[in-house]
């Protein structure tokens, strides 16, 4: 949970951010597609996104590996070196050490920080990840629209804000009032989707005058939000994120057809 609180303010991030709104482009651009087609749910686009970055990912994961078995084949020799000088500690002997081992590495054609650059990388791009799939409605428009009718009717609700801002606060929207601008539409767009089957509940119970659009809202979400039989918008992100942490495509097809329930806290 704390990885994701974390991750999930990471489009604000310097560098995250930019490569986020790349990812979001892709994203809208892959819903765009096969809305062409006829064909609208958001699993599909998660999935379909995911192995066309992980395609990217390819020469960068291929590096690390090579780097990684080079490591292995290098590691007699350095451990040998390393011996040689055990307990020497004088600044002419560290300095031949160290040139030493450096010639080791180019023997072998690396570096000592050669599997350090894929990694670097990689970093940023996972964060950029989260949000993207997290929050489709912001860089998917498509979607955005979907929730625009419930939201204009929420804020033409007296005393909405308060109402929002409570259920925001809790599970599974996680969205606190002193980090979120509840009178900004695009956020309130954000909130919703985060919304599972309860919260919607809770949110009727709050504002019964909504019930007509939260239905037709739901109904379509719940159309677009279904992958081979199951609602993945009732799915937490547990092991989305265990998957991405890995760029495993089977972790993350699981993350989206495995169901697990989790409901708001009042």
């Amino acid at each position: 949970m704390e990885f994701g609180l974390i991750a999930a303010t990471a489009a604000d991030w310097p560098i995250v951010g930019q490569i986020a709104w790349v990812f979001g482009k892709l994203m809208d651009a892959i819903y765009n597609f096969l809305n062409l087609f006829g064909i609208q749910n958001i699993g599909i686009c998660i999935i379909l996104f995911t192995i066309i970055i992980y395609t990217l990912m390819i020469p960068l994961t291929i590096k690390q590996q090579k780097f990684s078995k080079m490591q292995s084949v290098m590691m007699p020799e350095i451990q040998k070196l390393q011996k040689k000088y055990a307990g020497k500690r004088d600044q002419a002997s560290m300095l031949k050490m160290q040139e030493e081992q450096q010639l080791i590495y180019e023997k072998y054609g690396s570096s000592p920080t050669g599997g350090c650059l894929p990694m670097v990388i990689q970093l940023p791009i996972l964060f950029a990840l989260y949000p993207v799939i997290q929050e489709v409605p912001r860089y998917v428009n498509g979607i955005k629209e979907i929730y625009m009718p419930v939201v204009n009717q929420i804020m033409a609700t007296d005393g909405y804000q308060k109402i929002l801002e409570k259920i925001g606060n809790a599970a599974p929207v996680y969205m606190p009032a002193n980090a979120y601008d509840y009178t900004d539409p695009n956020i309130l767009v954000r909130v919703l989707y985060k919304f599972q089957d309860s919260t919607w509940n809770t949110l009727v119970d709050k504002m019964p005058s909504l019930e007509t659009v939260v239905d037709k809202t739901t109904a379509t979400m719940g159309h677009l939000n279904t992958f081979l039989g199951i609602n993945i918008g009732e799915q937490p992100l547990t092991m989305l994120m265990d998957a991405l942490k890995d760029f495993s495509i089977v972790g993350i097809i699981l993350a989206v057809i495995i169901p697990e329930d989790d409901g708001i806290v009042d």
